[in-house]
């Protein structure tokens, strides 16, 4: 591709939601662009006579090099023809094309169907060859269009996979949960956790991701972050306290804690974590686990 052909392609974002880019869907989209005027064929007048009106100032482009003081800087600078205005001719005004209002130039509205294939990412360019701008000598540039993920209320994308935030009980992350997910697909998707639920830990269902763009079936995953809600001091009864110690391992041993000085633990508030600990965080790849699923 020339130089000149680039300079007059056309780029269009097309939006499109997580739903579109995993089914694939097909869009229609109206697209606006310059080119050579048919009533005129690009002359901006109608020619009655074989006179020559091109502008000789300029050469018919309609614009043309001149000078322009910056301070003690002489700069060369491309300005509009002050002989034809710009339109790169002299015609008279009788004569001149109404439909560009005699540039040459006209604007033409289009409707394209856009193919949107399952996969397909953000930014990610659909090229259609010669619809973008043209100019007065032919020359027509592409027509890009742009795809523009809309952001999920539940789920990101990270490439192929995806993830979602699923708040559980503490309960449920020791005796194991069942949950219903809402799909991109907005099909339902029962979840089955037969495992203990580490919130440090990452889990994720094998194959439940986004498609892979230009192959056969083949999927990314759905990672799952689970956070887990533990019960307030005021819900564990004593009662409820002597169950826990009876069937998890806690730390009971006898300590001789004569002459010791005692302090008492308290719960620090989440917007004060980094006043104690400005460096806190975690090192280390993050272990995943498989949760069962259908």
């Amino acid at each position: 591709r020339t130089q000149q052909n680039s300079q007059l392609d056309v780029a269009a974002g097309i939006a499109v939601t997580l739903k579109d880019l995993y089914n694939g869907c097909n869009r229609e989209e109206k697209v606006t662009r310059n080119r050579k005027c048919k009533k005129c064929k690009g002359q901006g007048f109608s020619k009655k006579s074989n006179i020559d009106y091109k502008c000789v100032s300029c050469n018919g482009v309609g614009q043309k090099m001149g000078m322009r003081q910056l301070g003690p800087i002489v700069q060369a600078v491309r300005m509009l023809c002050d002989k034809c205005e710009g339109r790169g001719h002299t015609a008279p005004n009788d004569i001149l094309c109404k439909t560009c209002n005699s540039t040459g130039i006209e604007e033409v509205t289009d409707t394209f169907e856009v193919i949107i294939v399952p996969g397909m990412i953000n930014n990610q360019h659909i090229q259609v060859d010669k619809e973008g701008h043209g100019d007065k000598d032919g020359n027509v540039g592409d027509l890009i269009f742009v795809i523009q993920e809309k952001p999920h209320e539940e789920f990101k994308r990270l490439g192929n996979n995806l993830l979602y935030t699923k708040t559980i009980s503490l309960g449920d992350a020791l005796c194991g949960t069942e949950f219903v997910i809402n799909f991109v697909n907005d099909k339902p998707l029962l979840v089955k956790s037969k495992i203990v639920v580490n919130p440090l830990h990452t889990y994720k269902l094998v194959g439940w991701g986004m498609p892979v763009f230009e192959t056969d079936n083949e999927k990314g995953d759905l990672i799952i972050d689970f956070e887990v809600t533990f019960p307030t001091k005021n819900e564990i009864k004593p009662e409820f306290k002597k169950h826990i110690k009876k069937f998890l391992k806690l730390n009971d041993t006898e300590t001789d804690t004569a002459g010791y000085r005692s302090a008492t633990l308290i719960e620090v508030q989440e917007e004060d974590i980094h006043e104690f600990h400005p460096n806190m965080q975690h090192d280390g790849e993050i272990p995943q686990a498989q949760c069962a699923h259908q």
